[in-house]
């Protein structure tokens, strides 16, 4: 039997070495990553643009910042030697103030009119009413104006405070400087100079030219000599007082 080989054509390869032939291609072609699009000139141009003038703006934020400094600064010193300088005005005003009232006060005390009791004396006794003289003079170089005389006379038990209260005493109007004023007191009743005293006590209130007022208050207790009873008067512990109002 014969078998009948079928030829093997031109244009066919065979099997195994096209094969080969493949993978020989696979190995020579390696692969390329794809090339990135190049820059334009305008992206180049305008990054560098950009990257400049945000440093031109950061150098400019920080000059400001330290000029703003340098400012508030110099505000604060300017503003602290001004006040300094204020103060040191407003006490030199304070100041020459208080000199120019201390001398006017200063002049109006040495001139203000000062009343006060001058001398205090039993001027009668008749049975047990007693009259008493007391003097109030003006030793000041102005006259006092408007003067008002309270007073009164009344037995107290030794030891004990004055209780009675003042009554207004006839008297009113301006004493001249170095002038005196006379005014009298009653006073009633036995006295047993052993256990009681015959106190005066009473204020007196006035008024000087610069247009302040002043008052003085005295308190006198009889001091007998003799069982007749005659003798002086000597103040009183307490009750003999100026003020302290402005000249």
């Amino acid at each position: 039997m014969t078998l009948d080989a079928e030829p093997v054509g031109q244009n066919r390869p065979a099997p195994n070495a096209s094969g080969e032939s493949d993978e020989e291609a696979n190995k020579s072609a390696p692969s390329i990553p794809p090339t990135p699009p190049a820059k334009t000139h305008c992206e180049v141009t305008c990054k560098t643009e950009k990257d400049f003038w945000d440093h031109v703006k950061t150098g400019a934020e920080i000059i400001g910042i330290v000029l703003l400094a340098v400012y508030t600064g110099y505000t604060i010193k300017m503003y602290c030697a001004n006040k300094q300088s204020a103060d040191a005005a407003t006490r030199a005003a304070t100041s020459a103030e208080n000199s120019v009232t201390q001398a006017r006060d200063n002049a109006r005390l040495e001139q203000r009119a000062w009343v006060s009791v001058s001398d205090i004396t039993p001027e009668s006794q008749q049975g047990q009413n007693w009259t008493i003289s007391i003097i109030f003079k003006n030793t000041g170089r102005t006259p006092a104006k408007n003067f008002v005389i309270r007073g009164i006379g009344e037995p107290v038990a030794k030891g004990k405070k004055t209780s009675s209260e003042e009554i207004i005493l006839p008297g009113h109007g301006i004493i001249a400087p170095d002038g005196v004023f006379h005014s009298n007191f009653s006073a009633d009743g036995g006295f047993d100079w052993k256990s009681v005293d015959l106190v005066i006590h009473g204020k007196i209130e006035y008024d000087t030219v610069f247009g302040s007022s002043h008052w003085t208050t005295f308190c006198y207790y009889f001091v007998p000599t003799s069982k007749t009873g005659k003798g002086g008067f000597a103040p009183c512990d307490s009750g003999n007082d100026i003020d302290n109002n402005p000249p």
